[in-house]
């Protein structure tokens, strides 16, 4: 099954995906930065894979906007909730996409106050993808490593691994 965490933000190339293929032999594991929405849409319609596992992480989920403090001005403030808002709204779009695409049992959501910490290390990461692949990170996978959006679309791909395994676990269970 191939695996898709994904941290979408309404900023230009801000919105990455972590894409696992066990089945691919030359690179399970890799990074997409979306250039911006339309880029992101423009895959979904046409690239996505057309069965996949996803963890999204959903700001849509939690209600509160962070980063304001009582030193910002009214306008400041403003910026911060708009902010806030725009990634609400196309986290939301990016759950609902997935859900029509791959179903309602294959999405999965996490709101940012759930995901477990805000910083994702960059060395915590790599060795989520020696777990995660068998192997040391490629070139490519460390580079995009690089990245704060790109950990935090590994950190949903992770999440994706885990409770797809707890899905079948639970299917075998039930039946």
């Amino acid at each position: 099954m191939i695996l898709i965490g994904i941290d979408p933000a309404f900023r230009d190339n801000g919105f990455a995906a972590a894409i696992y293929d066990p089945e691919d032999a030359t690179e399970p594991l890799r990074f997409i930065v979306f250039r911006n929405v339309l880029a992101f849409l423009g895959w979904m319609t046409n690239d996505a894979p057309a069965a996949a596992f996803v963890c999204v992480e959903n700001s849509n989920l939690d209600s509160t906007v962070y980063h304001i403090h009582h030193r910002m001005n009214a306008r400041q403030a403003a910026a911060v909730g708009l902010r806030v808002g725009k990634n609400q709204a196309i986290s939301q779009i990016a759950v609902d996409m997935f859900r029509v695409k791959y179903g309602e049992k294959a999405v999965t959501e996490v709101a940012p106050n759930k995901k477990g910490g805000a910083v994702y290390e960059r060395r915590i990461a790599l060795v989520d993808v020696y777990d995660l692949t068998k192997a040391k990170a490629t070139d490519r996978v460390a580079e995009a490593l690089k990245s704060e959006d790109c950990r935090s679309a590994l950190m949903m791909l992770m999440r994706a691994k885990a409770a797809y395994r707890l899905s079948k676990f639970t299917n075998v269970v039930t039946n």
